[in-house]
């Protein structure tokens, strides 16, 4: 393949000096003053956490392998400014350049090498990879030499070029997936070579092949089955459009493209990637009259990633830098067509150097020139966390409690304000005083995450704001500052007994009645609970609630809690506390539980006026996320609370803990109820050991005909047919029924034949304005152990 080897020294090493000082100098230059976007930031994000968060990221959430990101934890060692951590991958995209222009001139001659090299310095994407906090251009790199190791190797090479051909994919398939695909195309290059010409066989290699294999897998087998369904999804694409998006990345990631930041895309000009392809196929014609079988195996080397990645529908997150690697070869073969086109054109054999240094200047000045937003700010299409850290106090109130509407994107933004600010407003919380009013900002970065699709839906959700004011820090992140004063609004007392007391984590109700908040914000998604800012710090909410007269004892309250709590070391406590005592717990939630609700039961034989209740969330250790410890994990979404006298409550268990689907209190000038619901009404509860129970039940039937069966367990206990419609509230059906209740979960089910809205039946319809499935007005219905064990005067159950 070589085009000629008369060059002297001095020129060819002159021009690859200046290939590499152009590298140098473009690699370099204001290196640190691009603020990390998405993907590098990830990396110093999550590399501060240690090795086993970055394993466990992996794990769970990152479908890359971990090995980069451990990497990271170098880089931080060098500091963390933008410089330091850019460093390695800067020294790989020079190092790229020197190794092309110095070991690839025996294979592919003196000057299409040392020409090859200057392309690969002024290529905008390589530039683009080796400015960045991403493992490309350790990939290219590393790739690149472990196939200039492979041809050496087969065209006769040592031992030696085996060993750094092992080392150097050691060097590049631990940081992405996509280096599978290259050691596949290594694979069938060594076939062909061997199969093809040699046609011997070398156990020593096989031996070696298996171990570094044997290796390979171990190393990345965890991480990829963790995501192996992600990967086997069937993509959208058609073949015919993969290959197209192939070819056009591929082509992008040659030249001296354009780059737009709006979209973060490249493009070369037609007549850049008209003459790249005339120099690309002029190059494989000519280096296969010199060297067919190192031609056949470049050839292969390309063809086979285009080939799997066609085949298997490839389209997801696809971008130049995934085929990146096939660039070198690419350009070696452009660099072997300019060579024969300019000797021709010269008839001199020294034009190999000298077009190098044409091009490594020419691309300098282009890109000092014409594309000089490669060393911008505004480079990338993400690159707004390190001025909105630096503007953190233009739309965040020390003495507010903060809800983002992004929290990766507050991750993020962290990063940086932990550079800047000490304490870190991301993680501060406001030290607030007990029972005053609390000052909320919602910052959105452009939406309003789960809490509405639209701005009004936003504000009926939050309530109206004190203020609004769009925050223009960077024109690449829209911000609002929206401001929430909630004065403080005392809970109603627990008067006229029964009553129902429902807590949630909406804002204006967390935020007006809570008597203390301390260490927590509301996460913007799905649940939309209530979760802990600063995990080395507990998040504690509490309420109180005063009581008229003090209330006649015996007393009991019901409660019930909903949560979520899906990773080990979480736990959420709820406690209460009469008037002055000590707290004492009546839910506790260690992780990873998979309910998401608790009842509870506490009874009390002495009078109290004042309850307090206390939610404490501990998360001390949260399992790494996307952007570092996902917080998600534990939430308090909710609580019900029901308060009774014990002599004349009439659905609350005073001996059982009991979940239950029967509807909510509800009155009728004096008279309570609560609404069991078809085609079943639920009652679960535990019982320690196989005993009696007594199931007590006054309902009022609204529909003709309706019948009921009392099934505990699966067994029918007890059941009522056609049971006449009774006037509201004033006829009732009365049962007591004792049942033997088993060791363990006990389920009791009220099995209606007719329900409100019953599809099927729409004669049962008796309130056609209400949507629920009504089926029997309960005034009593509840469920005690026969012989209940002695109460403290404040002992819960739970």
């Amino acid at each position: 393949m070589p085009t000629s080897n008369r060059f002297s020294a001095n020129p060819a090493a002159l021009a690859l000096g200046v290939a590499v000082l152009a590298a140098l100098v473009l690699r370099f230059y204001h290196l640190d003053s691009c603020p990390l976007w998405w993907d590098e930031i990830l990396v110093p994000l999550n590399a501060q956490y240690g090795f086993a968060s970055v394993i466990e990221r992996a794990l769970r959430c990152d479908f890359h392998p971990p090995y980069f990101t451990l990497l990271g934890t170098l880089f931080l060692g060098l500091g963390t400014s933008e410089l330091a951590l850019r460093l390695i991958p800067a020294l790989c995209g020079v190092a790229l350049v020197a190794s092309v222009g110095r070991y690839f001139a025996p294979l592919f001659g003196q000057g299409p090498s040392l020409v090859a090299a200057s392309l690969l310095a002024v290529s905008a994407m390589n530039l683009f990879v080796s400015r960045s906090v991403r493992p490309y251009a350790l990939i290219v790199l590393f790739s690149c030499m472990a196939f200039g190791f492979l041809l050496r190797y087969l065209k006769g090479g040592a031992r030696r070029d085996g060993l750094a051909l092992l080392t150097c994919n050691l060097g590049f398939v631990l940081f992405h997936f996509s280096g599978l695909i290259i050691l596949f195309a290594q694979l069938c290059v060594f076939l062909f070579w061997r199969l093809a010409y040699d046609r011997r066989t070398n156990w020593s290699e096989g031996i070696a092949a298996a171990g570094f294999g044997v290796l390979v897998a171990g190393l990345l087998a965890p991480f990829f089955l963790a995501h192996v369904a992600g990967f086997a999804a069937p993509a959208q694409a058609t073949m015919a459009a993969t290959f197209l998006e192939c070819l056009k990345n591929i082509a992008n990631g040659l030249g001296p493209a354009t780059m737009f930041p709006k979209d973060l895309s490249f493009h070369s000009s037609l007549a850049v990637s008209s003459s790249l392809i005339v120099c690309i196929v002029v190059g494989m014609f000519r280096s296969y009259r010199v060297d067919r079988r190192l031609t056949l195996a470049c050839l292969i080397y390309i063809a086979t990633p285009i080939v799997v990645l066609t085949l298997k529908r490839y389209a997801s997150y696809f971008n130049p830098w995934h085929v990146l690697f096939l660039s070198p070869v690419l350009l070696l073969f452009a660099a072997t067509g300019l060579c024969a086109l300019l000797e021709k054109a010269t008839k001199s054999p020294t034009v190999g150097p000298a077009a190098a240094i044409v091009i490594a200047l020419a691309g300098t000045v282009y890109f000092f020139t014409a594309n000089s937003a490669v060393f911008s700010k505004q480079y990338h299409y993400t690159a707004s966390y390190q001025p909105l850290a630096q503007a953190a106090g233009r739309y965040i109130d020390p003495k507010a409690v903060t809800v983002f509407s992004d929290g990766s994107l507050a991750d993020c933004i962290g990063w940086y304000t932990k550079q800047y600010a000490v304490p870190d407003p991301f993680t501060h919380s406001p030290d607030l005083a007990a029972n005053t009013p609390v000052d909320v900002t919602f910052v959105s970065f452009g939406d309003f995450a789960h809490f509405g699709a639209t701005e009004q839906e936003f504000l009926q959700y939050f309530g109206p704001p004190a203020s609004v004011a769009a925050v223009p820090i960077t024109p690449l992140q829209p911000l609002t500052r929206y401001s929430f004063h909630y004065p403080h609004s005392p809970l109603p007392a627990l008067a006229e007994l029964p009553t129902t007391r429902t807590l949630t984590s909406a804002p204006r109700e967390l935020f007006s009645q809570a008597s203390r908040l301390h260490n927590v914000t509301l996460h913007p998604y799905f649940e939309k609970g209530v979760r802990v800012l600063d995990p080395a710090r507990p998040g504690i909410v509490e309420y109180e609630f005063a009581c008229a007269d003090a209330q006649k004892a015996p007393s009991l309250l019901a409660g019930s809690l909903s949560y979520r709590n899906a990773a080990a070391g979480g736990r959420l406590t709820a406690a209460c506390a009469f008037d002055d005592e000590p707290l004492t717990p009546v839910v506790v939630s260690a992780g990873p539980d998979g309910s998401t609700r608790k009842s509870f039961l506490l009874v009390r034989k002495a009078p109290y006026s004042r309850l307090r209740l206390r939610l404490q969330l501990d998360n001390p250790t949260p399992p790494a996320g996307m952007t570092g410890p996902s917080m998600d994990t534990l939430q308090w979404t909710g609580l019900t609370l029901y308060a009774n006298d014990v002599a004349t409550e009439r659905f609350i268990s005073s001996s059982l803990v009991i979940d239950t689907t029967l509807g909510a209190l509800e009155h009728d000038g004096t008279t309570a109820y609560r609404w069991a619901s078809g085609p079943a009404t639920r009652f679960q509860f535990t019982l320690s050991a196989p005993e009696p129970i007594t199931i007590e039940a006054a309902c009022n039937n609204p529909i003709p005909g309706q019948g009921v069966a009392y099934v505990l367990n699966g067994a029918p206990i007890a059941s009522a047919k056609d049971l006449p419609a009774q006037p509201w509230l004033a006829g009732f059906t009365e049962q007591t029924i004792t049942a033997l209740g088993q060791a363990g979960e006990n389920v009791l089910e009220l099995r209606f034949d007719k329900w409100n809205q019953q599809p099927d039946s729409p004669q049962a319809t008796f309130a056609p304005k209400d949507g629920r499935p009504l089926a029997a007005a309960c005034t009593v219905l509840r469920i005690n152990r026969q012989q209940p064990p002695a109460q403290t005067p404040d002992s819960p159950s739970e």
